[in-house]
C-alpha cells in the first residue's frame, strides 16, 4: 500500500543523495526510487518499501553484467558486505552492518538488495532512518561501480 509517507520519504531520500551520487538519474515517485546507474549501464538502483521493511537494490535484467559482478567478488575474494561496509564508513555512517540477498526474481531481473526494517510509517518522518538508507543507497552506488562490468569501461 503506498501512502503519503511514502512518497515523501522516496522525496526526502532523493534530496538527500543527490549531492553526493554519481546517478544518471534520480526519480522519486509515490511507490519507489529509481535512480538509473551511471555509464550506461543496463542496472537500476532503487529503494522499495514492502510490509515493514526498506528494501536498498540495484537489479539488471542482464545476467552477463549480475555474473561479472559475482566473478569479480569471486576473484577478489571481496564479499560485498565487507565492500558496503567499507564504504559506509567512508560516508560516516552509523550504521555499517547489514544482511544481503542475491537472487533472480520472478521477472528474470538478477537482484541484490539490503532490508531495513522500520515499526510504522511514522517512522518513515525519521531523519535518521532518512539518512540511515540515503547512505545505504550511495554505498550501493560506490561499491558496485567497482565491480565486474559495472564501470561501463568497454573490454578490447
Amino acid at each position: 500500500m503506498t501512502t503519503t509517507a511514502h512518497t515523501t520519504f522516496f522525496a526526502a531520500v532523493a534530496d538527500a543523495i543527490a549531492p553526493n551520487s554519481q546517478f544518471a538519474s534520480i526519480v522519486a515517485s509515490d511507490v519507489t526510487l529509481n535512480c538509473e546507474a551511471p555509464h550506461d549501464v543496463p542496472a537500476l538502483y532503487q529503494i522499495i518499501i514492502e510490509a515493514d521493511n526498506i528494501y536498498v537494490v540495484l537489479s539488471t535484467p542482464d545476467r552477463w553484467l549480475s555474473e561479472s559482478v559475482e566473478a569479480d567478488l569471486m576473484h577478489t575474494g571481496d564479499k560485498l558486505e565487507e565492500l558496503l561496509e567499507d564504504e559506509l564508513v567512508e560516508l560516516g555512517s552509523s550504521q555499517t552492518q547489514y544482511n544481503f540477498e542475491h537472487f533472480r526474481d520472478d521477472e528474470k531481473c538478477y537482484i541484490f538488495r539490503t532490508p531495513i526494517a522500520f515499526s510504522s510509517e511514522s517512522d518513515l518522518n525519521n531523519a535518521s532512518l532518512i539518512k540511515q538508507v540515503a547512505d545505504l543507497l550511495l554505498a550501493y552506488q560506490l561499491a558496485f561501480v567497482e565491480l565486474g562490468d559495472m564501470t561501463g569501461e568497454d573490454e578490447d
